[in-house]
């Protein structure tokens, strides 16, 4: 709506907000947050990105829209419905003055006279914060004890093994999301337990604030495995444990996936191989695989692996070196680990230019199509497992690392190579 009418989209908005003036003031609050919800919608409505939780949607439009201070801080606080820190009549201010200001920076449209005095209305004193005095990006700690009340815990970090530190949480504005699994922590983990922090502020009274809490960073997940939980618009994290318990049948999508991987493998190495001479190879890679196919579903087989195995050579011939991608500095499965947030993963190849601030790429073989992808033409899950490779590379190669990321979609006839 706002691409194709802001100033109706803005008007509809603020008629919708001056209607509801006259309602009681429980009536006034539900509309006011109900009205943001649609602005905040509409905001992230062109991006086609999946968002996980409303904290990453309100924290993507601060920055997308350049939203000024302390307007961020009051949209994650009206995110959760408000609070006890200001009174029901304050909070229906708070929720006006955000809507309009939000609204304004959204659609570039003034804001109408007649609720113009709402949007001036001065913001509440927020909660007295200490000014931050230091900042340093990870730290490692042993948590000793959690208060769940005043959403806070104790612990003792590896390099000051003599001084109880204070950790902060549930703060709206920058790591609210953690906090269902730091009220749980004692009750699903014995403590002392090993908490990595990331991002972390440290206030003039020597309180910690992280941006994101890492749980028993020794213990490496996957990057596969994680990335396969985020299914379309939803995120399923039972699917995570399901996997462990289901067999990995030789399917002919499962087969055509690893012969993809194979071809990729073989012309970074032969770049002249011809596809008569390497297809009967594939069948040493899993030749029990291959042996269960009917006749039918192998002659099926081979033929779209024939489309693969053109389709990667066009890339390598063409998209390759218009990316700047040069076959000499490709590696091929290289596996990263990373204790700092609990990660590992095998990356199907990565470019890695050896001079100083050299360029990283991140380049990972898909043999299926798509599925619900977004505005860049990538599923989620594939997007999200690009994203995780690239903490991996910045925790290797430094967080100001250059990385690109790559999805290379083997089976489609456009735009083969995607950049994410």
């Amino acid at each position: 709506m706002t691409r194709k009418d802001p100033a109706l989209f803005a008007d509809l908005i603020q008629r919708e907000l001056q209607r509801s003036l006259s309602l009681p003031e429980e009536d006034q609050w539900l509309a006011g947050l109900k009205l943001l919800e649609v602005v905040l919608t509409e905001a992230t409505a062109e991006e086609a990105l999946h968002f996980s939780t409303p904290f990453a949607r309100v924290a993507y439009v601060c920055q997308r829209f350049r939203l000024p201070a302390p307007l961020p801080y009051f949209l994650h606080r009206l995110r959760r419905g408000g609070d006890e820190a200001y009174s029901p009549a304050q909070w229906v201010g708070i929720c006006r003055k955000a809507l309009l200001h939000v609204l304004e920076a959204l659609t570039g449209q003034p804001i109408a006279p007649a609720l113009q005095a709402l949007a001036e209305a001065p913001w509440p004193e927020r909660e007295a914060e200490h000014p931050i005095q230091a900042f340093r990006p990870f730290i490692r700690l042993s948590v000793q004890r959690v208060d769940i009340a005043q959403k806070r815990f104790w612990a003792v970090s590896e390099e000051e093994p003599d001084s109880l530190l204070t950790v902060r949480y549930d703060l709206p504005d920058r790591n609210a999301p953690f906090t269902p699994v730091l009220d749980q922590l004692e009750k699903w983990f014995r403590l002392p337990v090993t908490l990595g922090l990331i991002d972390v502020e440290v206030d003039a009274k020597g309180i910690l604030r992280p941006a994101a809490f890492v749980l028993e960073p020794d213990y490496l997940m996957d990057v596969s495995a994680i990335a396969e939980c985020f299914k379309g618009a939803e995120v399923v994290l039972q699917s995570y444990l399901l996997h462990k318990f289901l067999p990995r049948l030789p399917t002919p999508p499962l087969l055509l996936g690893q012969v993809a991987n194979f071809f990729l493998d073989e012309l970074m190495g032969r770049p002249g191989a011809s596809f008569r001479d390497t297809f009967p190879a594939v069948f040493q890679q899993q030749p029990l695989g291959f042996a269960l196919l009917t006749d039918a579903e192998l002659r099926e087989l081979a033929q779209k692996a024939q489309r693969h195995w053109v389709n990667l050579k066009k890339v390598l011939g063409a998209d390759f070196p218009q990316a700047g991608l040069e076959p000499a500095f490709c590696y091929l499965e290289p596996t990263f680990f990373s204790d700092r947030f609990g990660l590992q993963g095998r990356l199907d190849l990565l470019y890695h230019d050896p001079v100083p601030d050299g360029k990283h790429a991140i380049v990972e073989l898909k043999s299926g199509r798509p599925f619900m992808p977004n505005i860049h033409g990538i599923s989620p899950n594939h997007y999200i497992q690009t994203v995780l490779y690239d903490l991996l590379i910045r925790s290797a190669f430094g967080r100001q690392s250059n990385v690109g990321c790559y999805i290379l979609y083997s089976g489609q006839t456009e735009r083969i190579l995607r950049f994410a």
